[in-house]
């Protein structure tokens, strides 16, 4: 038996009206004490609480929108309702993405594995479902066997695990799911990271694979579970061999978060990737920079783009506790937004916002501030997918731009210092202090 859902704090209900899709008194907003993912988030947002939990949810729902958008162009009518999907969360830690699954497909549909004894525990114990450890040897593992569904798996879902397992884990693991997958129509989704976001001072060997040992788990082997980066020749090379050839896959790189590269792959040869696919799991995105209150006026600024594939302009719309206030389309070529999305070199796009909106009476800082990108500029296109950007109170919006802000110049002043100790001068200046210090009477 699962739990109440927690009760949602305005700013978390304003967030949640903006999801689309969501219902804001359905959804379950537990979030374990050891979700390594609540704890990677409050990093993100120096501690702030209430931030965390936006983000938390935020980036989980952004996941469940790629992999809907990518199983209804896979699956068709099966996904998720006309035939009993089979699905398979491999990794799916405490339920940030299971939790917006879950209304779709119910607990008897959904399989899920964990490495963590922690969440395993969770996932059935409060959503209820069949959840299994992960068995730390994928040697001889029979996934189809072990979660008696002889039939095989409609979709293995597979995120943000390859991230982290070392080179013979890493296809070991990719032969297992390939394995389990129905013959007709078995899609796998799985995430990498690629070359472009190695870490400062590494490069790609030729073989194509990169493990180290870091990773935001405190309770796994770092051998065994650190961080990992493929190249799309490596991991497209490795599909091939595994399956003679048979492997029709499709990859798109930063295809989630912006970060990870999505990978869909199936063993049926009638499966096509329809050529609207990529803009299917092309969501909006931007970032909010600065946002004011001064009196009745408040003034919001950042930058947004209706997607990378190609970059697009955006609408971005300003809510204040609900009601539209101020809106405009995305204007200016802001480097930095090129930069962030990784886009060749001279790409254009109008990403840069400036909301303004005078109130008729002094703005109260416990008003909530919910600001969305909408991608319907291009008047071909007519879903009008909606990203919510931020979401907050006025007063806790301002604080935790100050506090990111904080973060970034400390980031930036640590990094300094780190050229500097590598630089001539830096080694120059330790051999310096050791001799001043054994000088020292």
């Amino acid at each position: 038996m699962t739990t109440p859902p927690t009760r949602a704090s305005p700013t978390l209900r304003s967030l949640l009206t903006g999801l689309d899709g969501v219902d804001p008194d359905a959804l379950d907003l537990t979030i374990h004490p050891g979700d390594a993912m609540y704890g990677f988030a409050a990093e993100q947002v120096g501690g702030v609480r209430e931030q965390a939990r936006l983000e938390y949810f935020r980036s989980g729902h952004n996941v469940w929108q790629v992999v809907d958008a990518a199983l209804r162009q896979i699956l068709g009518p099966r996904w998720p309702k006309r035939r009993p999907a089979r699905v398979l969360d491999f990794g799916a830690g405490h339920g940030r993405v299971t939790r917006f699954l879950l209304p779709q497909l119910g607990a008897s549909r959904l399989t899920s594995t964990e490495a963590d004894p922690s969440a395993v525990e969770f996932l059935r114990a409060h959503f209820g479902l069949a959840a299994h450890q992960t068995p730390s040897d994928p040697s001889g593992v029979d996934l189809r066997h072990r979660f008696e569904q002889p039939e095989g798996f409609d979709a293995i879902l597979a995120l943000s695990v390859l991230t982290h397992l070392p080179e013979p884990a890493f296809e070991a693991w990719l032969k297992r799911w390939l394995d389990a997958l129905t013959v007709e129509g078995g899609v796998l989704l799985f995430t990498t990271l690629g070359p472009a976001t190695l870490l400062p001072g590494r490069s790609m060997p030729r073989s194509g694979f990169h493990f180290e040992r870091i990773s935001e788990s405190r309770i796994l082997d770092l051998d065994e579970y650190g961080t990992a980066w493929v190249t799309r020749d490596r991991v497209g090379r490795t599909l091939d061999r595994l399956t003679r050839g048979l492997a029709r896959w499709k990859h798109v790189p930063r295809g989630v978060w912006n970060l990870q590269d999505l990978w869909l792959v199936t063993l049926d040869p009638r499966v096509h990737w329809g050529g609207d696919f990529e803009l299917a799991v092309d969501l909006p995105t931007g970032q909010l920079e600065a946002c004011r209150a001064d009196g009745s006026i408040l003034v919001a600024s950042g930058w947004a783009t209706g997607g990378r594939r190609p970059p697009r302009p955006a609408r971005v719309e300003l809510l204040l506790d609900g009601e539209l206030v101020a809106e405009m389309e995305t204007s200016g070529h802001r480097a930095d937004a090129i930069e962030h999305l990784d886009l060749e070199e001279g790409a254009q796009v109008a990403a840069g916002f400036e909301l303004r909106h005078r109130s008729n009476v002094p703005i109260d800082p416990a008003t909530q501030v919910r600001i969305e990108v909408v991608d319907d500029v291009d008047p071909a296109r007519s879903n009008g997918r909606r990203h919510v950007l931020h979401a907050g109170s006025v007063e806790g919006t301002e604080l935790f731009l100050q506090m990111r802000g904080m973060l970034r110049d400390a980031d930036h002043y640590r990094n300094q210092v780190e050229i500097f100790e590598q630089s001539r001068w830096g080694k120059m200046r330790r051999i310096w202090m050791s001799w001043k210090r054994r000088l020292r009477p």
